[in-house]
């Protein structure tokens, strides 16, 4: 089981917010340094890389390396009914194919709210800057 829970859901929710204004689908690399994610865009023009150490959460555990195929579009949804004052946690288990969301009040009369997000399988690597040539010409 793979797991990781932050204090504040809005700075994780930012950065997914800052990230599919140019990618919409991505891997998510998790490992027991951290969790990364790095996509270019579809015209190739931007390459978005985001790496968040194991220290930046409150409570970080990843088995073994796995990778995670999210549409961001869908986890910025679940992302929208986090609070201010909110703290989340991400889980998923070795073999499923789903990424529970909860986020919890520091409220205790609010009750925690759990969402699913099933897995997508994308085939897309760690890439490198694309080697484009231009020729010019000058008088």
């Amino acid at each position: 089981m793979s797991e990781a829970r932050i204090h504040q859901a809005t700075a994780f929710k930012r950065i997914l917010d800052s990230m599919k204004v140019m990618i919409y689908q991505v891997n998510f690399h998790w490992t027991r340094a951290g969790i990364s994610v790095q996509s270019m865009d579809s015209s190739h023009v931007c390459l978005v890389r985001v790496n968040l150490e194991a220290k930046w959460f409150d409570f970080f555990r990843s088995e073994d390396d796995l990778k995670m195929g999210l549409d961001l579009r869908n986890l910025s949804r679940i992302m929208g009914m986090a609070r201010t004052d909110d703290s989340m946690t991400i889980r998923k288990e070795k073999d499923g194919d789903v990424l529970n969301v909860v986020f919890k009040s520091p409220s205790e009369y609010e009750k925690n709210r759990r969402n699913v997000l099933y897995l997508m399988v994308y085939f897309f690597f760690f890439r490198r800057k694309p080697d484009i040539g231009f020729r010019a010409e000058t008088d």
